[in-house]
């Protein structure tokens, strides 16, 4: 009953607030009650003179007697019983005779009836609360009450506790065959496993595609690097030979122009000879001229 103690200490709380606002009236509206300080003190059952919690109490206008009339009952301090006052005709209205109640009896009246409310609350709502806390337990720790769909639909469309009670309940007319359910949550379980399948396949392709695609282009750089290191051995080596080729081209410079200063100097020598030749000629001639004579 951990549920009805925790409901009764609410509702204590709540019963007592209330409770108070509406039986704390005036003094002079409970002039009615016909009762005093002694009178409280002796009489066993002071609660019975009190209205209800269910009534409505009366406010000081009602509480109030009537202009050409006013009746209490007053008990005697020996408690004998009751006298009646007879009706008062007056021409203008009384007002209602001052009475003492003291702050006892209204703490012991307040206290029957929160009490009284309070057993009446938890009467009412003590077993709807634990069947919602039987509820909740078993929605929350039993599998098979989570798992059962047309359990799961009766309690979605209750509208009232009980409703909500008689939904978790197994019902007699519910089929037992679940085999179309199971067929098709295996079905379910075998296309997410074919799909996953094939989406790992589809991973691994992808991956194996791209090691591929990795070891191509790393050996494509490699053999790039080679060949760029083969044309720089390439370079370096045509450079040399271009390097060769002008020193020997300086080389054959110089030696053309060796040649032609040679050239030139036999030329010259030439030119020498002939006119050398030349005059020993006409010096030949003049001899054989003058032998001649």
């Amino acid at each position: 009953m951990s549920v009805s103690r925790y409901a009764a200490s609410h509702l204590a709380g709540i019963g007592s607030s209330s409770l108070t606002s509406r039986y704390c009236t005036p003094v002079s509206s409970w002039a009615t009650i016909g009762c005093c300080a002694d009178c409280s003190r002796s009489s066993s059952t002071p609660a019975a003179n009190t209205p209800s919690p269910s009534e409505p109490t009366s406010s000081t206008a009602d509480a109030a007697p009537s202009p050409t009339h006013s009746t209490t009952a007053v008990r005697d301090q020996h408690g004998q019983g009751e006298s009646s006052v007879a009706p008062q005709a007056s021409a203008a209205p009384l007002s209602p005779p001052a009475a003492r109640v003291s702050t006892g009896f209204l703490i012991e009246v307040l206290r029957d009836s929160n009490a009284e409310a309070t057993e009446r609350l938890i009467a009412i709502l003590g077993p709807r609360l634990e069947t919602i806390a039987l509820l909740t337990a078993g929605l929350h720790l039993s599998p098979s009450v989570r798992g059962d769909r047309r359990m799961q639909r009766r309690f979605k469309t209750a509208h009232t506790l009980e409703e909500v009670g008689a939904s978790v309940v197994p019902q007699p007319d519910d089929p037992c065959d679940t085999s179309s359910e199971v067929a098709t949550l295996r079905s379910q379980l075998y296309a997410a496993e074919a799909a996953q399948t094939a989406a790992g396949a589809r991973e691994v392709m992808l991956r194996e595609n791209a090691e591929l695609f990795s070891r191509e282009a790393t050996k494509e750089l490699d053999q790039a690097k080679k060949e760029v290191r083969r044309q720089r051995e390439l370079e370096q080596l045509s450079l040399r030979k271009l390097d060769g080729c002008h020193a020997q081209v300086e080389l054959h410079n110089e030696l053309s122009l060796r040649q032609e200063n040679h050239v030139k100097a036999a030329e010259e020598s030439v030119s020498r000879l002939k006119c050398q030749l030349q005059r020993e000629q006409e010096v030949f001639k003049a001899a054989v001229v003058e032998q001649t004579r």
